[in-house]
């Protein structure tokens, strides 16, 4: 694997492999970790347990953003792969820490929004309901908000692999 000069020197070495953040000022950032495989109008497909290919990931920019309207918003790229989560660190950390985790999901009322943005939106929530699918899976009568399917395997990562950044 080729590191950039914005990669951290040396690699952090986690239960799913080695991944290689950046670091500013006074933290260390590992940008666009891919939790999930988005998997459209079915749940995510979850990648907490799954390594890193090659054994190891470059963590140093943001994931693209889910599909979504026109808005006043940045938005450097949209893809349907789009469940990324971003993990920041205080430089002088421990691998076994144990930090409090803030765990922030952004806004945009399920319409616009990304885990790239640094400003939160707070908008109406807007859910889409379709009874077809409330039938579909007895055990995720989601209607098709699959949305927060993909909160929950965000949360899922975290739980499983969070330890591992102190």
């Amino acid at each position: 694997m080729i590191i950039t000069a914005d990669a951290v020197d040396n690699g952090l070495q986690t239960r799913k492999g080695i991944i290689y953040g950046r670091q500013t000022e006074h933290t260390i950032e590992y940008l666009g970790i891919q939790y999930a495989k988005a998997n459209r109008w079915q749940p995510p497909v979850d990648l907490a347990s799954k390594r890193f290919s090659n054994g190891s990931i470059e963590a140093t920019s943001f994931g693209p953003c889910c599909p979504q309207i026109e808005a006043n918003i940045y938005i450097t790229a949209q893809d349907e792969e789009c469940l990324y989560l971003n993990i920041f660190t205080p430089l002088n950390r421990h691998k076994n820490s144990l930090l409090p985790v803030l765990v922030w999901i952004h806004g945009g009322g399920f319409e616009t929004g990304c885990s790239s943005q640094s400003i939160p939106l707070i908008r109406d929530i807007f859910d889409m309901y379709l009874a077809e699918l409330v039938e579909e899976n007895i055990e995720w009568p989601t209607a098709g908000n699959y949305n927060y399917l993909d909160m929950l395997s965000a949360l899922r990562w975290i739980n499983m692999n969070i330890r591992d950044y102190g």
